[in-house]
């Protein structure tokens, strides 16, 4: 799962860079509100966040405060690259978790499926485009074994409303179901209007502090050939120029 979790995270960045070497990877912390309030939505559908009501922190330790996290960001604020970091993070440090992480678009998802048949459709996603197929994988019996076991739903917002919202239901009551099972999904808020959050600790992408925007140009600027210290240089004019 590892290798699958990279292979999708580097996917993402080829759609800006298709050719050459990706520069190397800039985590960026998450937002976790600091206690629980009621959604709420603007008349464009954006979520409102109060002010001072939230708390930034890497993305690994925002998902120790809840076993059900939804990780909310607009359209290329990177959810899809923080949830296989999460997932690569995970297993080297609990080499001993199965770890999955699922784009939901790859389930076989229709308008009614109960616990069972959504652990089912991981399960079958896991066998069929992850692993060998001759690998006997059975995620209940892991669960029913205690065996600690992260999914991240990849992707909300590409189901229907309908789909999502019952993906976002059953999901909360997996960790109903087994004591030992932490679920972490991904959507963009605005798809995601009038679907209920009440089970899910919810946290957001965070915009890039000057710091991590000098990080990231720098970086770029090395994948591209240029020498590490003339990089560092560059990329501090280059963000001079962009605050501008």
């Amino acid at each position: 799962m590892k290798i699958y979790a990279l292979n999708l995270r580097n996917k993402k960045s080829q759609l800006l860079k298709p050719t050459g070497v990706l520069p190397k990877y800039i985590e960026n912390p998450v937002s976790v509100r600091v206690s629980t309030q009621q959604e709420s939505f603007d008349p464009s559908g954006q979520i409102i966040r109060p002010k001072d009501s939230e708390q930034i922190m890497p993305m690994f330790e925002a998902i120790r405060k809840s076993r059900n996290t939804l990780l909310l960001g607009d359209l290329g604020t990177g959810k899809s690259t923080v949830a296989a970091q999460l997932v690569t993070d995970t297993l080297d440090k609990y080499p001993n978790t199965i770890t999955i992480l699922v784009p939901v678009k790859n389930l076989k998802l229709e308008s009614r499926f109960s616990v069972r048949e959504l652990i089912q459709f991981v399960n079958d996603f896991l066998v069929n485009e992850v692993i060998n197929h001759s690998q006997n994988i059975n995620l209940v019996e892991l669960l029913d074994d205690h065996i600690e076991v992260l999914i991240v739903f990849d992707g909300l917002d590409e189901l229907s409303q309908e789909i999502a919202s019952r993906l976002l239901s059953i999901a909360a009551h997996l960790t109903e179901n087994w004591p030992t099972i932490q679920v972490v999904a991904t959507a963009r808020p605005i798809e995601l209007q009038g679907v209920s959050f009440d089970n899910w600790k919810v946290i957001h992408t965070t915009s890039l502090s000057d710091e991590k925007q000098q990080q990231f140009i720098q970086e770029e600027l090395v994948a591209d050939g240029l020498e590490p210290e003339k990089a560092k240089q560059k990329s501090k004019i280059l963000v001079k120029k962009l605050k501008d």
